[in-house]
C-alpha cells in the first residue's frame, strides 16, 4: 500500500548482486487488494449519493481504495432524510420514514478487490419530524 505512482505498477523488482544472488528482502510487506476509483453508484429512487465531503473521502472518492479503507454515502438532503431502517414503518403520506440519527453509512474495500456495497442499497426517506 503506497501512494508512491513508482512503486503502484503492481510489480516488485529484485537485484542481482554480485555474488550471482539476488537480493531478496527478508520480511515482504503485506499484499493488500485495491478497489477501483469507480465507486458503486446507489439507484436513483434511494436518494442516496457518495458523500465526498466526508473527511475520509476528502482524498479518494474519485480514486482508488485499499483493502480495508472505507468508502461513505449519504442522504441527498440530510437534513430532512435519514436512511430507511425499517422498510414496513410509513409516514402519513403513506411514504417510507427515515431513521432521525442515521443519514449516512460506510462501507469497505474487501479483500477480494470489490467494495461490499449491497446489490441494492437502502433509501433515505423523511424523517418523521419533517412529515
Amino acid at each position: 500500500q503506497t501512494e508512491d505512482p513508482d512503486l503502484q505498477d503492481d510489480e516488485m523488482t529484485l537485484l542481482c548482486r554480485p555474488n550471482q544472488r539476488y537480493d531478496v528482502p527478508t520480511s515482504w510487506p503485506l499484499c493488500k487488494a485495491r478497489c477501483p476509483a469507480e465507486k458503486p453508484v446507489p439507484g436513483p429512487d434511494t436518494k442516496m449519493e457518495l458523500y465526498v465531503s466526508h473527511p475520509i473521502m476528502k482524498d479518494k472518492w474519485n480514486k482508488p481504495v485499499w483493502e480495508g479503507e472505507e468508502i461513505w454515502y449519504k442522504c441527498v438532503d440530510p437534513r430532512n432524510d435519514g436512511i430507511v431502517t425499517n422498510p414496513y414503518l410509513v409516514g402519513p403520506d403513506g411514504g417510507p420514514v427515515g431513521d432521525r440519527r442515521i443519514w449516512k453509512e460506510s462501507f469497505q474495500c474487501t479483500d477480494r478487490g470489490y467494495y461490499n456495497t449491497p446489490l441494492k442499497f437502502r433509501k433515505c426517506g423523511k424523517k418523521i419530524g419533517h412529515l
